[in-house]
């Protein structure tokens, strides 16, 4: 499957242009309340079509920007996808919270959505591999949440404080995935890609379906993309390790667009999650600033490791802890982290 951004109707494309100049009220995309704290952290809803390309669902996201309301680049950060999919609804944008002080800091806007059937996102998730263990189909998965991607890319785009011109697609597990399909079809603003720790699949601790269809996967993206890329892997993640995750690169690099692999240190029991800890941040850091640097989004510098700001508590219940698969136990969907 080929992901065509001119499978979006004309109408819907009209409607994303419509909505992205409309003042936003609760029920409408756009701001949804008072930005906060020194990175202006501001809750938003995104318009995102459907995959029959005319329904419009909007989607949960935070927004960060540094100050100032000059357009500055842009970063898209998505997020994996639970082992199960009744964690889906649990899920949070303020999970990236540390890797947007990284970009805040960094001159960016930061956008974190969640994608359809995620969080509060209406819709259907839609991102499941089709096929069996043993040959699922990673690239029309891909593809899938790559229309996504490109279609949050592109109504924030059209907003005064984004430079329109310079956009990075970022993502985590599944969002990594997602990001270099997305990145694939070169759309418009798209100069870069950072992939954390990207993949689809895993099931257990080292165990992934069909490794030979994710490294094709990987091979079919890179075919065509004509953006720079950061690869960045942990070595004791557990789900993507270190050898599949050259496997995947090298298949992707044969594509011919500049692309780096970096295998980091060990975090925890495992490191897949690596971004989303303070512990980390002192490795992939400076490769992601010298990596912004290498396309002209920043300027050459050294820097301490950055670390988001604190927050002021909001009242309410605890949240519910995902279900944690016991070990030896295996779930039905690639872990969040």
């Amino acid at each position: 499957m080929r992901l065509d951004t001119r499978r979006l109707s004309r109408a819907a494309l009209a409607a994303l242009l419509l909505l992205a100049a409309a003042p936003a009220r609760a029920d409408e995309p756009g701001a949804q309340g008072p930005a906060e704290g020194p990175d202006r952290r501001q809750e938003w809803r995104v318009p995102v079509p459907d995959a029959d390309g005319s329904t419009i669902r909007l989607l949960e996201a935070l927004v960060y920007r540094p100050a100032g309301e000059a357009p500055r680049p842009l970063v898209v950060i998505s997020h994996g996808s639970p082992r199960r999919a009744a964690n889906r609804a649990s899920m949070r944008p303020d999970w990236a919270e540390r890797a947007a002080a990284f970009f805040v800091a960094e001159g960016f806007v930061v956008l974190v959505p969640m994608r359809r059937g995620y969080g509060r996102s209406p819709g259907d998730a839609d991102d499941r591999a089709s096929g069996p263990c043993s040959n699922p189909n990673y690239t029309d998965a891909g593809f899938r949440v790559g229309r996504q991607i490109v279609a949050i890319a592109e109504y924030m785009r059209r907003q005064s404080f984004v430079d329109a011109r310079r956009v990075v697609l970022a993502g985590q597990s599944a969002g990594g995935f997602g990001s270099l399909a997305a990145a694939s079809v070169n759309p418009d603003g798209v100069i870069a890609v950072i992939n954390f720790a990207g993949g689809r699949g895993s099931r257990a601790a080292n165990d992934v379906c069909g490794e030979h269809r994710l490294v094709a996967a990987m091979g079919r993206f890179g075919e065509s993309t004509r953006v720079p890329s950061l690869w960045l892997y942990a070595e004791n993640d557990l789900f993507f390790r270190p050898d599949l995750a050259r496997r995947m690169h090298a298949a992707y690099a044969l594509g011919g667009t500049r692309t780096s692999l970096h295998i980091l240190g060990e975090y925890g029991r495992d490191g897949h999650g690596f971004v989303r800890r303070g512990d980390s941040a002192a490795e992939w850091q400076p490769l992601v600033r010298e990596f912004l640097a290498s396309v002209g989004l920043v300027a050459p510098r050294a820097g301490r490791p950055v670390q988001p700001p604190a927050r002021r508590a909001e009242p309410g219940p605890a949240p519910t802890p995902p279900r944690r698969t016991a070990p030896g136990e295996k779930g039905i969907e690639e872990p969040l982290r």
